[in-house]
């Protein structure tokens, strides 16, 4: 919903700004077309009044700057000026309060100073009540809605903590089986016997390093051929008697 809506919506409406219209003075009418506009704007009934109020009392303030000659050139900064024209009439024709004394003339400056400060209000009234909140509102204390939010609460704290506890005990399973695997190499003759290669496999060039797992390779897979051909059994065991064919 925005100004330019508000602006539209009442040109439309003659009874609601046009003094000579039939209907302008009943209070039944306008009531019902305010009711109206609330609902198609989506807006309540008390903001949107005091926005086309605003509005007007914002025009009456670019009117009074108008010059006494009237001149084709000179143009309002306000961004409303031009749609609002259709009250310039109704504006200008209105009782003047060049008559107020000091006192009144006061009063009026703080009246539209009450009325601004409203107008915001009721922005950011309307702004907060747009958002959802995160969080249900505090209510009295002893409300049923309280005691439900801490409750609600205390569920949330709870469920972190167990998640919290679950993932501790995976982390403990996990270093648990690493500790184990650790273990189980430790304990694995053939891992132990390559680990303890690896210090002169470190004194070696990158070729030699390289021509030493082409031959482990090789001698790899003859034995695995050798072990094939020769099927399980006696013939297995013999099989194993035999040294590779080294080059």
């Amino acid at each position: 919903m925005s100004f330019e809506e508000i602006i539209s919506e009442i040109q439309a409406k003659p009874e609601m700004w046009c003094s000579s219209h039939k209907l302008y003075k009943n209070r039944v009418v306008k009531a019902k077309v305010w009711r109206e506009l609330s609902a198609k704007l989506k807006v309540k009934e008390e903001i949107l009044r005091k926005r086309w109020k605003h509005l007007k009392d914002q025009y009456r303030k670019e009117l009074k700057k108008y010059p006494a000659i009237e001149s084709d050139d000179w143009g309002s900064t306000w961004q409303y000026f031009n749609m609002m024209s259709f009250v310039r009439d109704e504006l200008l024709h209105a009782p003047s309060t060049g008559s107020l004394n000091v006192s009144q003339a006061s009063n009026t400056q703080e009246s539209e100073s009450t009325d601004t400060h409203s107008y915001l209000n009721d922005l950011d009234t309307e702004m907060i009540e747009s958002v959802p909140s995160p969080l249900p509102q505090h209510s009295p204390v002893g409300s049923t809605s309280s005691q439900d939010s801490l409750r609600r609460r205390s569920n949330i704290s709870q469920e972190m903590l167990e998640i919290k506890r679950r993932k501790l005990s995976l982390m403990e399973k996990r270093l648990e089986s690493e500790s184990d695997d650790a273990n189980s190499l430790n304990k694995d003759e053939d891992y132990l016997f390559f680990k303890s290669i690896l210090p002169y496999m470190k004194k070696l060039t990158e070729l030699q390093k390289l021509q030493l797992r082409g031959k482990i390779n090789d001698w790899l897979m003859e034995a695995m051929k050798q072990n094939e051909r020769s099927g399980s059994g006696s013939s297995s065991v013999e099989c194993m008697k035999r040294e590779p064919k080294w080059d």
